[in-house]
């Protein structure tokens, strides 16, 4: 299965405007980390074929053998904060999914719902804010909004 991921991943449509909001938050003095519930090979797979690996660390990945600690449970996105050496309270989430959400105000930390298809905007209405574009983020950063 992982394997299957790591070939999935170097094919994947990047996200409209990921790359942008990725190089903007290291412009602006802001470190960028990866939590996901897919393995972290993938996910470096994915950075490494877009020339993102230097922004991005560190990557979370699904916990090997321990699919209980997958989101929505906070292990992941606490292991990120504890890599970074940040405090919680400073960090913020963007995520496209309900467990996102819920993952990252399980671990004390803010989150952006990531509206990326239609009715995902009510289902992420928990969330502090929600976007429909990573575009947003740019423009948040130019102005120092985040």
């Amino acid at each position: 299965m992982t394997r299957e991921e790591v070939t999935a991943a170097r094919t994947a449509e990047p996200t409209l405007y990921g790359r942008e909001v990725i190089v903007a938050a290291q412009q602006t003095g802001r470190r960028v980390a990866v939590v996901s519930n897919n393995f972290a090979g993938s996910v470096h797979a994915y950075l490494n074929g877009r020339r993102l690996t230097s922004y991005v660390h560190p990557v979370i990945g699904r916990p090997e053998a321990a699919p209980e600690r997958m989101k929505p449970e906070p292990f992941s996105v606490l292991a990120a904060v504890r890599e970074l050496g940040a405090e919680v309270a400073d960090c913020v989430l963007v995520g496209d999914s309900v467990s996102d959400i819920e993952a990252a105000y399980a671990a004390g930390v803010a989150a952006i719902g990531y509206a990326n298809k239609p009715g995902k905007r009510e289902r992420l209405a928990t969330a502090d804010a929600v976007i429909d574009s990573m575009a947003e983020l740019v423009t948040a950063f130019a102005v120092d909004e985040l």
